[in-house]
């Protein structure tokens, strides 16, 4: 049995400026008014606009994120700068690591540029697009259309990953699907100090995997017990591991990890690391 039914197309409703009028009632019928006369029709109408959206949706949208820290790449991209800002929309960008001009290799601190994502809903995916604006003087140097060293993370997707996931016989469900890489919640260490057990590369690698095997929570008492487990006979308990957390909408949060770290509840993102980020490891 088929079951159709024809809609009028919404366009027909659609006044000069894209409003579509979805109700409309009198508003001063009723005994307060004087000889229930008079009335006044009122229309009320939503607009049909996203700005944020880039492309227009047709429902049951999924995002597909894909967490393969082997396929995360640290890459520097050079980029001109144009009326005060530069723009990258190289794919699945995943951090932004630091910006330094090009021919003097000074950094510019993060404080001193704001990044701008243009596309909330390509975020993290093939299609994202920021727009880093900066000061036109950094430290005496002038940065207008100055070459600009930007050092990023991204996913660098193989194809048979995406091929796979967009395949007909496994694909999802849904009418619009798009494969996006997991937002990151970068672990770096800076200072952490052990004696005997493990070489430091052992030491690194061990705590690599530690951060990376994690369900979303980190306590510097599992630095310590992995360490032991090893073979360290100390460790100091005087650490430095900073925390850089993503969310959906790439806006980082940087702190410190004093006792416990928890992704929150509410938010999409991966504990990462890898052995460059653990420089502060230290056998005495």
């Amino acid at each position: 049995m088929k079951i159709s039914k024809h809609l009028t197309d919404m366009s027909t409703y659609m006044d000069a400026d894209n409003f579509v009028y979805i109700a409309a009632s009198a508003h001063n019928v009723g005994t307060d008014y004087s000889a229930n006369n008079d009335h006044k029709l009122i229309s009320h109408y939503v607009e049909i606009a996203n700005p944020f959206a880039g492309t227009k949706s047709v429902g049951y949208a999924v995002d597909v994120y894909m967490f393969a820290p082997d396929f995360i790449n640290e890459e520097f991209l050079v980029k001109t700068v144009t009326n005060g800002s530069v723009t990258i929309n190289e794919s699945y960008i995943l951090d932004i690591v630091e910006i330094r001009e090009a021919l003097s290799g000074v950094v510019i601190p993060r404080e001193y540029y704001d990044i701008f994502n243009n596309s909330l809903g390509e975020t993290y995916g093939d299609s994202n697009d920021f727009i880093i604006s900066l000061p036109a003087v950094y430290a005496g140097i002038n940065l207008t259309g100055a070459a600009l060293s930007i050092q990023v993370r991204r996913w660098v997707a193989p194809s048979y990953i995406t091929d796979a996931l967009m395949s007909d016989t496994v694909r999802y469900p849904a009418t619009s699907l798009k494969v996006k890489a997991y937002p990151l919640t970068v672990v770096s260490i800076d200072y952490l100090l052990y004696r005997n057990g493990p070489t430091v590369d052992a030491a690194k690698e061990a705590i690599k995997e530690l951060i990376l095997s994690s369900e979303g929570t980190l306590e510097l008492s599992d630095f310590i017990g992995e360490l032991y487990r090893l073979g360290a006979t100390f460790v100091d308990t005087s650490m430095t591991i900073n925390i850089k957390a993503y969310d959906h909408r790439f806006s980082a949060t940087e702190t410190a990890l004093t006792s416990t770290y928890s992704v929150p509840s509410d938010q999409i993102s991966q504990l990462y690391t890898n052995i460059d980020l653990l420089g502060g490891v230290i056998r005495g």
